[in-house]
């Protein structure tokens, strides 16, 4: 029998889940409704009382205004009874504008957060409103491209040419954990040559681009196998060793990446292969979903900072080295406290995740530097990312490299040893000018319909196509260069394509006598 199903599929706009796994309306509601309290908590710990918690009083209507901009999406489908906690825009909603532009305006509104760059936009009260409206503006049109029915006809065309792959979850686990023993191996070699982890190789080799290219198995298997382990209906002793391995790996990977969301995006894929497999979705898994992923962000935040204090620098170091780092960041978590752990989470999450301040300084001084851009390699770097990233290294030595955040530091905030965040947003306002601005995030909300059409909605669930969207919804950068998301896209995709066809050739020679 043929392992390649066609469904057919008749796009509707918004029926975005099948009956069986539409969520109680109450789960979405009770999530907004946590995340108002959350906001106003801190407001209250960090500001001056109830009397006079915002220092910045003018910011709170536009914080208001593109926080329902950014809500509506979802506010939609829960009052449809069709909420989707990674529907690409509810997704992009939680996972970035909401702490980035919401939760971060009223950090800055109460003047918890006050970064150096201020003083980089000549009117705050110019400016800073109108970087919160460009945020509207560029989530409306992400929102009205995702809602016209190009990118849902093109997905159910898409969706026909597709293979399904849907093995069974038993046939899973070997050729998973070997895929997942290759994606470690290419990780740990990228971890040596100073690709990946809070390090930075001193040399750009030819290869560098690849190497890091093959890391990615390791998120893909990790996301096949706990698919299968939530989607078996008996866990033997085998499905239970590989949950195991995997848990094992969520510390290890956290500890080697360094970053502040490293903990986070870790336990992502276990979240999502929950939701995608098919499981029966119950109040207490929304509450515990959302406590679990508000711990981690806690926790990475104070390992990442805590981490990078220790390390001083990115200068490559030996695995050695970068391990006793890691063990004394741990230390000093350990001789904090609880109590001290958490105030130094919150006042780092208020400098970190409020990215308003940064975008208003791209803002207002976009048209100004757009002169010195040329000097720094970023004129026209939408349209030079996006085409000399398709041109291997090895080929193009020479090749301008690929999203140079810290080029972009150095322009726009005078420092270039940091990676601040531009967001697409910024990167179109500076290619294109306002007009880019709606117009650029409409054509990715096109390819996120096109996306979603082709895998999730409306199609039957398989462990490869849920492993595609998880894989390409994630590598979405709502931070960095809009240039980049295409190719990203293209490499993420030939990503999953080479690991279902390895675990398909697996499979079928296992079937063989």
């Amino acid at each position: 029998m043929s392992r390649f199903r066609v469904v057919m599929y008749q796009p509707k706009l918004l029926d975005l889940l099948p009956a069986s796994r539409r969520l109680n309306v109450f789960v979405p509601i009770a999530i907004l409704f946590t995340l108002a309290f959350i906001a106003a908590l801190v407001m209250l710990i960090f500001g001056n009382g109830w009397s006079t918690p915002f220092t910045e009083i003018y910011l709170l209507p536009w914080i208001a205004f593109a926080g329902a901009v950014v809500l509506a999406p979802g506010v939609y489908l829960a009052v449809r009874k069709r909420f989707d906690l990674f529907h690409p825009l509810v997704f992009a909603a939680w996972s970035y504008f909401i702490p980035a532009f919401i939760l971060g305006g009223l950090f800055l509104a109460s003047g918890w957060s006050q970064p150096y760059y201020l003083a980089f936009v000549p009117d705050l009260e110019y400016y800073l409103p109108l970087t919160l409206g460009y945020v509207a503006l560029g989530f409306a049109g992400l929102t009205l491209g995702f809602t016209l029915p190009f990118g849902g006809t093109v997905g159910a065309w898409l969706s026909e040419k597709l293979p399904v792959w849907d093995w069974k979850p038993a046939d899973i686990l070997f050729p998973g954990v070997l895929l997942l023993g290759v994606g470690i191996f290419f990780s740990t070699s990228a971890f040596t040559a100073g690709i990946t982890g809070y390090q930075r190789g001193s040399l750009l080799e030819t290869f560098d681009a690849t190497l890091s290219f093959f890391t990615y198995f390791v998120p893909v298997s990790s996301f096949m196998l706990w698919y299968a382990i939530f989607r078996v209906e008996r866990r033997t002793i085998h499905f239970k060793l590989v949950a195991v391995l995997l848990i094992a790996l969520v510390p290890f990977s956290t500890l080697l990446s360094g970053s502040r969301g490293g903990l986070m995006h870790n336990l992502l894929p276990i979240a999502m292969a929950f939701w995608l497999s098919g499981q029966r979705i119950r109040l207490q898994h929304g509450v515990m979903l959302g406590a679990v992923l508000a711990g981690a962000v806690l926790l990475g935040v104070v390992y990442g900072t805590t981490f990078r204090n220790v390390k001083g620098s990115e200068e490559e170091v030996d695995l050695n080295t970068y391990l006793d780092n890691s063990g004394r960041a741990l230390e000093i978590m350990g001789n904090r406290g609880v109590q001290d752990n958490m105030a130094f989470a919150l006042d780092t999450l208020s400098q970190r995740m409020e990215t308003t301040s940064s975008l208003a300084v791209v803002v207002a001084n976009y048209e100004s530097l757009e002169t010195y851009a040329g000097d720094y390699g970023l004129a026209g770097n939408i349209w030079t990312y996006t085409w000399t990233a398709f041109i291997p290294r090895f080929v193009w030595p020479d090749k301008p490299i690929i999203s140079d955040a810290r080029a972009y530091s150095a322009l726009y905030f005078d420092y270039g040893d940091n990676s601040f965040a531009i967001t697409p947003i910024g990167d179109l306002l500076r290619n294109f000018g306002p007009v880019g601005v709606p117009i650029g995030m409409a054509i990715l909300g096109i390819a996120l319909r096109i996306l979603y059409t082709s895998l999730v909605h409306g199609q039957i669930r398989s462990v490869w196509r849920s492993s595609a969207y998880y894989l390409l919804l994630i590598k979405i950068s709502y931070e960095g260069f809009y240039g980049t998301i295409l190719p990203d896209f293209i490499r993420m995709a030939v990503i999953v394509l080479i690991a279902g066809l390895i675990i398909n050739i697996l499979i079928r020679r296992k079937s063989i006598p």
